[in-house]
This record gives C-alpha cells, sequence and structure tokens, in this order.
C-alpha cells in the first residue's frame, strides 16, 4: 500500500480513489510522483499526491486534514505546469476519531 500521509483516513481515502480510477479506465496513475503532462512528460518538480489520465486528460488530487493556503497554491503551481489539465481536486478529509474501527464519531466542525 502507498502511503500519502500519516493520517490513515487520507490513505484509505487514497486507496478507495485509486480503485474506483481502474474501474472508470484512467490510466498512469502516479502516486508521490513529480507532476506529468497527459503525455507522460515530467512538467514540474512538485509531487501531486495522486494524478491519471482519463480521456486524454491529466488530473490531480491533493488531500487534506484541514482547509490550507498551502493547497491554493499546490493547485496553482500544478495548473501553471500543466495547463491543459482536466481538472484540479483538493480533498479534506480529517483522522478518524476513532483509529481501530476506522470510524468517526464526532461530526467535522
Amino acid at each position: 500500500m502507498v502511503l500519502i500521509s500519516p493520517v490513515t483516513s487520507q490513505n484509505d481515502d487514497l486507496q478507495r480513489t485509486i480503485e474506483q480510477l481502474h474501474y472508470q479506465g484512467a490510466e498512469d496513475i502516479l502516486v508521490n510522483a513529480p507532476q506529468q503532462s497527459a503525455y507522460g512528460y515530467q512538467v514540474g518538480y512538485n509531487h501531486p499526491e495522486l494524478q491519471y489520465t482519463l480521456d486524454g486528460k491529466r488530473y490531480y488530487i491533493l488531500w487534506l486534514t484541514e482547509e490550507s493556503k498551502l493547497a491554493q497554491y499546490k493547485a496553482q503551481r500544478i495548473a501553471a505546469n500543466d495547463p491543459e489539465h482536466g481538472g484540479i481536486e483538493i480533498r479534506t478529509v480529517r483522522e478518524y476519531d476513532d483509529p481501530a474501527t476506522k470510524t468517526f464519531t464526532r461530526s467535522a466542525s
């Protein structure tokens, strides 16, 4: 299992997302790798948590535990490196309230 964070819930979400992307027919799925275009060229030195190609477009997903200005900066850098991207998603996934059972017991605030 590839990890993107010390936060278990983010790693679990990553694995579910990768499974969904395989099912949807996504190609060239990379985790924490240098940014690449849909054509397979390295276009940046940053490492998006997840990037993939679907229907000829390159997509990127970033994971956070809370809203962050860093995420906005990373998204802007990704877009500048790959102006033909298909989309950039920023996911906010907090840590499980009970890591042993992988459950959320409190509502997010």
